[in-house]
């Protein structure tokens, strides 16, 4: 998860360390639920998830504008990704993790070897047999996600309730990676994220 805040567009002002840690479940995730984060779908079998995450203890302030990212990616062996190619999912192989044919959790071999894809232009094409094979980080487009963030523009919207408990207080939803806040009304609060 990354955010741009305030005007920032070259370099993220937040930056999380993955979608599992965002929502709270570590590596890899399973179907929970809590008050500030959840799965409550987490299906492996079919690779359908969904997730929430609410910024109470935490909340996200901003100024004129704030635009949230969640990168897409995936990780798959290398015959699941070769099938999902073949079915014409629109995935980039970013760096394949070799384990010269051992299981990577029971490794009894040589050290597995990393090959990043994007550095190395030297590799035969991915359906070659020749490429290296393993695990396979990758960028993917082949999924749907659908993504919804509110915003407050000040401290007492009852945001969680739907409705404000000060006359005249705003706040709106928006269905999409981005959202930019109406101008500042007058006044020392701060819009923010949750």
């Amino acid at each position: 998860m990354k955010v741009y805040l305030d005007g920032d567009t070259a370099l993220p002002t937040l930056v999380g360390t993955g979608t599992e840690d965002y929502i709270g479940s570590g590596w890899g995730q399973g179907e929970y639920d809590g008050r500030i984060h959840g799965s409550l779908v987490s299906d492996s079998a079919n690779d359908l998830y969904a997730f929430y995450r609410f910024h109470l203890d935490d909340p996200v302030y901003f100024h004129q504008d704030c635009r949230v990212t969640i990168q897409q990616m995936g990780n798959a062996g290398s015959a699941r990704v070769a099938e999902m190619l073949a079915q014409g999912a629109e995935l980039k192989p970013v760096w394949v993790l070799d384990t010269h044919g051992d299981d990577v959790l029971n490794l009894t071999g040589r050290a597995p070897a990393i090959h990043r894809l994007l550095e190395r232009a030297d590799l035969p094409a991915f359906d070659d047999p020749r490429h290296p094979r393993g695990g396979v980080n990758f960028y993917r487009r082949d999924d749907v996600s659908a993504t919804a963030y509110f915003y407050l523009d000040c401290p007492e919207n009852d945001c969680l309730a739907g409705a404000s408990r000060r006359p005249g207080a705003r706040f709106a939803w928006r269905r999409s990676e981005q959202v930019t806040r109406r101008p500042k009304p007058e006044g020392p609060d701060l819009p923010c994220l949750l």
